[in-house]
């Protein structure tokens, strides 16, 4: 994961080293260096099989193409393709009319960024 700045987009490095990760191998070591802003994808990865590994590939892709790719997927997925962190403190940059990497910045430096996962 590149250094969080004031101006930096985390969740388009993200999405971009989700899918240079075409192993599970690859999957597990990028969302562990992701940890920190996504636990959740880490947890799922982890957990993953082979086979489970082959179906998340066939559901990014359909979901990339714009067809949905079923609820099922969804459930099992969903944090993989939108970390809860990444997602959190993009709602707060949007409210505010900031970048990703600011909106991280301040609630760290302020002392609201376990608040604002919380919530």
């Amino acid at each position: 994961m590149s250094p969080i700045t004031y101006i930096s987009n985390q969740p388009d490095d993200y999405t971009q080293a989700l899918t240079r990760a075409d192993t599970l191998a690859k999957l597990v070591a990028f969302t562990s260096e992701w940890r920190e802003l996504a636990y959740d994808a880490f947890e799922v990865a982890a957990g993953m099989s082979e086979d489970d590994f082959a179906a998340f590939r066939v559901g990014l892709a359909l979901e990339r193409s714009g067809n949905f790719a079923g609820e099922k997927f969804g459930k099992r997925y969903g944090a993989l393709m939108l970390p809860e962190a990444l997602v959190k403190i993009g709602v707060v940059a949007q409210r505010f009319g900031v970048p990703w990497g600011c909106a991280y910045l301040r609630l760290k430096e302020t002392g609201n960024l376990r608040k604002a996962l919380a919530t």
